[in-house]
């Protein structure tokens, strides 16, 4: 049986093939082919509009030394990954965040945290020793903004924050006079943290006195009261399309109910100016989990996902804000997080 060439099938062709293709995992297959399909895979993705309509993807991980696998929405997949981790056979490492395009994980037994870009041939990027984390989220892209990116933690039972830059050896405290944080986000230049107590506050790290990674980072209040009846489940936030700063909160354990608002925040201030509850969301279509929440086009993805839906990854739950309904995918997921393919 001869041999295919497959490497001299004409770019015409080749891009036809590209056109059809609505994932970026399907970027990534294309382009493991050979040298002369991953060039043009790149150039195709770097014209096409996947660059601004980028949908995430599910990823399941049992350990470091289980098969992990990321499941497509569109397609309804599953993709079998393997991370490549320098240290992934010494050590049991945990999922700790999804940001940016990068997963964030921690060995239980060091505490050591690692960045890595699964789709990306980038090296990982080991971050000082944290005890306890619960959530890691980062400020940009480290292969975009190499020099200027930060790394924000919540730790520990008590929902404590710290935070590490580029190349920085120890992590910097922030000391608040109450914790339980369970969401941040930047935004605008500033970070923002939601805690249990439906308590939001911003920090301002241009005004930080860093030394010995002990220094208070002074907090301004955002939010601080009851929104609604909603006082269980789970607490999001989550930037829109239009740049704006949401709040998305799931009332319930059982039924899976949730209530979005919209925060309009004063940014010289950090005040809160305006808030209230969302009945639609427009062109968003928003995607909330253990890691990072995203927002996606509505319309791009008209013929493929629920218009006014809120896709929760734990089980993958499919919440209608209209009808306030909500289906489920798999109940049986435990604390999946959600990622956004880049095809490099």
């Amino acid at each position: 049986m001869k041999r295919r060439n497959w490497a001299n099938l004409e770019a015409l062709a080749l891009n036809l093939i590209l056109d059809k293709l609505e994932e970026h995992i399907d970027y990534v297959s294309f382009g493991a082919v050979c040298k002369t399909w991953r060039s043009i895979a790149k150039f195709s993705h770097q014209n096409h509009q996947f660059k601004t309509n980028a949908l995430p993807m599910l990823m399941i991980s049992r350990s470091s030394t289980e098969k992990n696998w990321l499941y497509g929405i569109l397609n309804k997949r599953w993709h079998p990954f393997q991370f490549q981790l320098c240290h992934a056979n010494n050590s049991k490492l945990s999922l700790c965040g999804s940001s940016h395009g990068w997963f964030a994980f921690v060995d239980d037994s060091k505490s050591i945290i690692t960045l890595m870009s699964p789709f990306k041939d980038t090296p990982c990027i080991t971050l000082p020793p944290l005890n306890s984390v619960n959530k890691v989220t980062l400020s940009a892209d480290p292969m975009q903004s190499p020099n200027d990116y930060m790394v924000v933690a919540i730790y520990d039972d008590c929902g404590n924050l710290a935070y590490v830059g580029r190349g920085q050896q120890n992590w910097t405290y922030i000391d608040t006079s109450k914790s339980s944080f369970i969401d941040v986000i930047f935004y605008k230049g500033l970070l923002f943290a939601l805690n249990i107590r439906n308590k939001i506050v911003s920090f301002n790290f241009g005004y930080s006195d860093d030394t010995l990674g002990k220094t208070t980072i002074t907090s301004t209040v955002v939010l601080e009261e009851k929104v609604g009846h909603c006082f269980l489940g789970d607490k999001f936030l989550v930037k829109s399309l239009e740049e704006e700063l949401w709040m998305v909160r799931r009332c319930d354990t059982s039924m899976c109910t949730f209530l979005v608002y919209k925060l309009k925040l004063d940014v010289k201030s950090e005040k809160l100016e305006h808030m209230f509850e969302l009945k639609s969301l427009g062109d968003n279509i928003l995607f909330v989990g253990a890691g990072d929440s995203i927002s996606v086009s509505a319309s791009h993805f008209s013929k493929s996902l629920q218009r006014d839906s809120i896709y929760f990854a734990n089980g993958l739950k499919i919440y209608n804000m209209k009808s306030g309904a909500a289906s489920y995918r798999c109940p049986y997921w435990d604390s999946p997080y959600w990622i956004l393919p880049h095809f490099q």
